[in-house]
């Protein structure tokens, strides 16, 4: 409640407490406090008595009038926001809708209080706002930077482009995260991936298949330990079948052969082992495989003899199963047959392809930033590749910061008001 200069209940309430700093904001000359505390004996206990509770009785009064006016407020922003059509905080119309509402009623709720109300935190709300609105220090601009440690809008943008590009469709979030950071193309953590994916409704998953999460299982110390040799269906023209067979190392999770067939025999086994040895004619670790007739049975275990070469059945010799082989080929069908493939012509072109890219393209998430390429041959500085990363790091984080100060005018005032 509000009181003027020489509002007598100023005077009763002061004479009442015998307080002379009672009512600083009103700068009330000493001298007049003090003339009025020398000739108050003329005020009665009753007189005390019947101000206080005048004074109280107003406050309480102006008090639940405002808070019924929030608690009134902040049930209808609520309301009227969880009950609208477009209810999805990442869509660029429900951003637009809240920021409007936020301007609307600032003039009477405390912005922290509307956000609060609205579930969003205070740093979404600064970057709504900046996108909606822009910056009225930098032309009605985006603002590029709410923090310093935080991507500018450039960088998100990389990153939305770099997430929904067909050339990346491939490549896990993981796997896109080490590449980009191979090329210093952007340099940011994988947390920060995963943040910025969220915060823009982008999904890159394939929701055709479930989600995996393999055991860990047997794991090599070098090259050419153990060999997972796997082999899978595919479709392709209206009915017909192939069958792709692949030879992966456990150590660098390279596939060192592969063949693909129309006839699921043991001449194709067969055949992939003999072109996996012609790349590793010297292998003499273990080879693990299921229990199939195409690798059980005579041709390939004749293969197999005098080589010095260990032949292991997944589960019945080793506890183990063949999960390593399998996820790569959960790779190939959810990364790259997306779309049914017409002839065989093209399906082995596209199997070309993907051991191709699988091989010495795409870095690999268990060899954290290699490919399986470098891996096998050992031309992957993993020291030096942190030791770039680190230095590119620091000029993105500096010109963060470059740009931050730019805008620091815009921040401070934005900020202010919350």
């Amino acid at each position: 409640m509000k009181y003027r200069k020489y509002d007598p209940m100023v005077k009763k309430l002061i004479i009442e407490s015998r307080n002379k700093n009672l009512f600083p904001e009103l700068n009330i000359p000493r001298t007049t406090i003090n003339y009025w505390l020398n000739h108050s004996r003329e005020v009665t206990t009753s007189d005390k008595a019947s101000t206080y509770e005048v004074a109280l009785k107003s406050i309480d009064n102006e008090l639940y009038k405002e808070k019924a006016k929030s608690f009134i407020l902040k049930e209808c922003i609520s309301h009227t926001f969880k009950n609208s059509e477009f209810y999805d905080s990442k869509s660029k119309k429900t951003r637009k809708f809240i920021i409007e509402l936020i301007e609307d009623y600032k003039e009477i709720l405390a912005i922290k209080e509307i956000i609060a109300c609205l579930g969003i935190s205070s740093s979404t709300y600064y970057r709504w706002r900046s996108e909606v609105l822009g910056c009225t220090y930098n032309d009605n601009k985006k603002c590029s930077v709410s923090r310093p440690s935080q991507l500018t809008m450039e960088e998100q943008r990389k990153l939305v482009h770099f997430a929904n590009s067909k050339q990346f469709k491939k490549f896990s979030t993981v796997s896109l995260m080490y590449y980009c950071k191979r090329k210093n193309l952007l340099n940011c953590s994988l947390e920060s991936w995963y943040k910025y994916l969220r915060l823009y409704g982008i999904d890159r998953r394939n929701k055709r298949f479930k989600k995996i999460t393999y055991r860990n299982g047997l794991r090599a110390k070098s090259v050419d330990e153990y060999w997972h040799i796997d082999i899978t269906e595919i479709k392709f023209g209206s009915k017909t079948k192939a069958y792709f067979q692949i030879v992966v190392d456990n150590y660098s999770r390279m596939i060192v052969g592969w063949k693909l067939s129309l006839n699921k025999k043991m001449d194709l086994t067969y055949k992939t082992l003999m072109k996996s040895f012609v790349r590793s004619p010297d292998f003499q670790g273990a080879i693990i495989s299921d229990k199939g007739t195409e690798n059980t049975g005579e041709t390939p275990v004749r293969l197999l003899l005098g080589r010095g070469i260990r032949k292991l059945i997944a589960k019945k010799d080793i506890r183990y199963s063949n999960s390593m082989v399998e996820a790569v080929f959960r790779q190939l069908k959810q990364k790259f047959i997306l779309n049914s493939v017409e002839s065989y012509q093209a399906l082995y072109r596209l199997l070309y392809k993907f051991v191709h890219q699988y091989n010495n393209i795409i870095p690999h998430t268990m060899l954290e930033g290699a490919t399986p390429s470098e891996a096998y041959k050992d031309e992957f500085d993993r020291e030096e590749f942190i030791k770039a990363f680190r230095s590119n790091k620091d000029e993105a984080f500096k010109e963060r910061q470059a740009s931050f100060k730019k805008c620091q005018k815009c921040y401070k005032k934005s900020w202010s008001q919350l």
